[in-house]
């Protein structure tokens, strides 16, 4: 594309789209929005051609996006009202009501002053709520063409699993016919079937263990697993104190006294998965994400007295731990650190956080971020 390619990054949180972008287009210029300081201050240290915009989206008027001359908008509004953790309330939780705001003003814009194409991620959920109805409504009200696709990474040889909700859209006259293709099958749902094929879906056990294991796939980008070492626990006695001074050891004691009989996901340097990180990583002990253990998966199942046999010897899943069995891993199991995270979430190893930052806030804006890689190529899709 000549000249200069104008993108709007609403919920930009610390420029995963941004990055993702970069890495189709050379000549962005990107106008970020969110109301997190922490997050802003992420995205300008890697993007400093960008100041991000601490407002709230609310506030936006049509004439201020109509100014803005987009060719892109990406967004990822808040996932609370949708995730299957949540509530589920859908637009009665106040978070969705940013989200009507931007549809409500798309649908008010000058229709040559729409964004050419738009890319939307959301947790699985969000497909079947009234904000995506409402999304698609006025999709077709200003005649753009969309796909809907449920991905996730292990899709695309990234041993992490994170299920989303992606809407792309590109106006009429953006359109080429092309199509998408995943070296692995992809849900996709698609009401414009002239765009693209309807992939079949196969289980999801079917491509699952065929990810590069967790080491192979750090090293084939540059880093280094364990570049925070692991650190005894401190006896953390909190149940909302994952990381006690900044650090990212476990707190065993807490586990076994609270956690006894709860089934923790812990991933090995060979696994081929993990499991999704939240926001909350690193603060809620239960369901926000694996945890690593420093060697391969036979010592971990061996250490666990685990006997049963994997399904083949090529497959090397995430093995499951109760809180009173953790004191056998005592020195060898720990929080993913911060950059092992962002390599899992598709960033680029040039990707930095800021040093201000502590890790408690690294692992919340990280959880809150989209997959890079995906996006990466969904974006060369859509603007192909």
């Amino acid at each position: 594309m000549a000249g200069e390619f104008r993108h709007l990054e609403l919920y930009s949180g610390i420029g995963g789209f941004r990055c993702a972008l970069s890495g189709v287009l050379s000549n962005v210029v990107s106008i970020a929005i969110d109301n997190n300081e922490k997050a802003n201050e992420t995205y300008h240290y890697n993007f400093n051609d960008v100041v991000p915009k601490r407002i709230n989206i609310e506030h936006l008027t049509k004439d201020d996006i109509e100014k803005m001359e987009l060719d892109l908008l990406t967004l990822s509004p808040p996932c609370q009202p949708y995730t299957r953790f949540g509530k589920q309330l859908g637009v009665s939780d106040n978070r969705s009501n940013s989200l009507h705001h931007v549809i409500s003003l798309l649908s008010e814009l000058d229709s040559k002053c729409l964004p050419g194409y738009i890319l939307l991620e959301n947790v699985v959920g969000f497909e079947n709520s009234e904000c995506c109805k409402a999304f698609i409504e006025m999709l077709l009200y200003r005649k753009y063409l969309f796909q809907i696709f449920i991905l996730t990474p292990t899709q695309i040889n990234i041993p992490n699993t994170r299920n989303r909700v992606y809407i792309l859209a590109k106006r009429e006259q953006h359109h080429k016919q092309t199509s998408l293709h995943f070296p692995l099958p992809v849900e996709c749902q698609s009401m414009d079937l002239k765009w693209s094929q309807t992939l079949e879906w196969k289980q999801r056990e079917q491509f699952l263990y065929r990810c590069v294991p967790i080491h192979v796939h750090m090293n084939k980008t540059t880093v280094t697993i364990g570049e925070t070492l692991f650190l005894p626990h401190t006896g953390c006695t909190e149940i909302q104190v994952g990381i006690a001074n900044e650090q990212i050891e476990l707190p065993l004691q807490l586990w076994q006294q609270k956690f006894a009989d709860y089934r923790f996901s812990i991933a090995a340097l060979d696994s081929q998965n993990s499991e999704c990180f939240t926001q909350h990583y690193g603060v809620h002990l239960k369901g926000t994400g694996s945890y690593f253990f420093c060697g391969e998966s036979k010592l971990l199942r061996s250490s666990l007295k685990r006997t049963e046999p994997l399904m083949s010897a090529n497959e090397l899943p995430l093995v499951y731990a109760k809180g009173k069995e953790l004191s056998q891993l005592c020195g060898q199991i720990r929080f993913f650190s911060p950059r092992e995270m962002l390599c899992l979430m598709g960033f680029p190893t040039t990707y930095k956080l800021p040093p201000t930052l502590g890790t408690r806030s690294c692992y919340k804006l990280i959880g809150n971020s989209v997959n890079v890689s995906i996006c990466k190529i969904l974006l060369k899709h859509l603007l192909s």
